[in-house]
């Protein structure tokens, strides 16, 4: 995994697809370098946060010094499944040219998991990055728990520090039929057993 370094508040982030990954790279840049981040050009070439901070990666133990400690963000696994959906369908992922109803999306989602690149990736079981074990962290947050996790980021940097939330999908309810909640839960069961202290 490309975990991300903070000086400032002396933690190790391990990043999870769609669990505020990307506002916490967003708020680490802005901890480290004073001014918010914001998209620009190096010869021609667009940069971004994945760029500089590169994407997510599978779950490495790493060594970390002394003084920093080692976090994430957890979700529920169907939660972000739906955020996830929501946020592919809703344009950000090419492969979608329509709309496409959830429990579709659910009976398709081996095919789309083959063709679709960005969906394999987003879609990916948090474990895959968080690894089999969360006693390897020092705090854990349930991406709900946001407030905690701005208090414990004040009380190590000495700031005040308001998580601002990037790449929303918005409000809108998606009815989820009770053969699509057995697949998907299916499919996460390894994640409901990691996270059962969080999400019972």
């Amino acid at each position: 995994m490309a975990a991300i370094f903070c000086k400032k508040t002396k933690v190790v982030y391990f990043p999870v697809p769609k669990n505020a990954s990307t506002s916490l790279r967003e708020l680490f840049f802005e901890l480290e370098n004073g001014f918010e981040f914001r998209k620009f050009s190096i010869n021609g070439k667009a940069t971004d946060l994945f760029w500089l901070y590169r994407n997510q990666e599978t779950f490495k133990a790493i060594e970390v010094p002394p003084e920093y400690e080692k976090i994430s963000i957890v979700r529920n696994p169907i939660s972000g499944f739906i955020s996830t959906y929501k946020w592919l369908v809703g344009g950000q992922d090419a492969y979608f040219r329509g709309p496409v109803e959830i429990n579709e999306f659910v009976s398709s989602l081996e095919t789309i998991l083959r063709q679709s690149a960005k969906a394999k990736f987003h879609l990916m079981p948090q474990f895959v990055f968080l690894g089999s074990d969360l006693s390897y962290f020092h705090e854990v947050f349930r991406i709900e728990d946001i407030a905690k996790l701005n208090a414990y980021l004040s009380g190590r940097s000495g700031l005040t520090i308001n998580l601002r939330w990037v790449n929303q999908s918005g409000s809108q309810e998606h009815a989820l039929s009770r053969e699509s909640l057995g697949k998907l839960e299916h499919i996460y069961q390894a994640d409901y057993e990691l996270l059962q202290k969080y999400y019972p």
